[in-house]
């Protein structure tokens, strides 16, 4: 464990490539903060994907959110900062990322919001950034350990494959929040653009890890875009967990 200790000398979770940083403050605590963005997709001319706004809101909060409680962190405040008119794109925008906290309890949390109001917009964009704290006990980052079993729960999907926030192969919040209470399972990483492999590679590496090769069916490379899968590790050979999400084994790990 002590790339754990030596990775808070200084050392951002940013720089690993997650949309996560993290910054030790007094107490024992760490302030942790996620962000996620969305450009091209929604109702707009220019965009090149055609969903409703909502699921645009609904969809960048998540994975915003899916970031920050996958490491233990407990959402304390959002900023929201939209690349469109207040309404009726933003408006809509908004209306899915209230939704979106709504599912999870979350509907109090304080938000700043900012909006364009000079210029006319052709296109959908909107970034969200989420800041939480965490007890350094409490935090999960590279505690995967050598003879953990990886598994990928859900499929990954991006653009126009994904038309609907109850897609019964995409994770979602109630997904992440489950598995950070179940304590032997260890690192959770939600997918995103980088696909399946880029995030495993990365955290067997910080790890000095190997993978045995499993048989699954599932595209290593393909973007998951809005965190539609997750991969978590847990010594378990047959995890239990309250969800029917598509389960794959990718392997296990060991030292190299």
């Amino acid at each position: 464990m002590s790339f754990f200790f030596d990775f808070f000398k200084g050392v951002t979770m940013g720089d690993y490539a997650r949309d996560i940083s993290v910054c030790p403050i007094e107490g024992g605590l760490f302030l942790v903060s996620a962000c996620d963005s969305c450009g091209g997709i929604g109702e707009k001319e220019l965009d090149e994907v055609n969903v409703p706004a909502a699921l645009v809101g609904k969809l960048t909060v998540r994975v915003a959110l899916m970031e920050l409680i996958s490491v233990g962190a407990a959402p304390k405040l959002m900023t929201v900062s939209l690349s469109t008119e207040p309404n009726p794109t933003g408006k809509e925008i908004l209306k899915g990322i209230e939704g979106e906290l709504n599912s999870i309890g979350l509907n109090q949390l304080p938000r700043t919001i900012s909006s364009e109001k000079n210029i006319k917009t052709r296109q959908t964009a909107v970034g969200i950034g989420v800041t939480g704290i965490c007890q350094k006990d409490k935090l999960r980052v590279d505690r995967s350990l050598p003879g953990d079993y990886v598994y990928c729960l859900g499929k990954p999907k991006v653009g126009a494959e994904i038309t609907s926030t109850e897609d019964p192969e995409m994770t979602t919040l109630k997904h992440v929040t489950e598995l950070s209470a179940v304590s032997n399972i260890h690192d959770i990483l939600p997918i995103g653009s980088q696909g399946i492999e880029k995030e495993l590679q990365q955290l067997m590496s910080r790890r000095g890890f190997r993978l045995t090769d499993m048989t699954h069916n599932l595209d290593l490379q393909k973007s998951a875009g809005p965190a539609s899968c997750l991969i978590f590790s847990s010594p378990d050979k047959y995890p239990r967990l309250n969800n029917n999400l598509p389960l794959s084994c990718l392997g296990r790990f060991y030292s190299s």
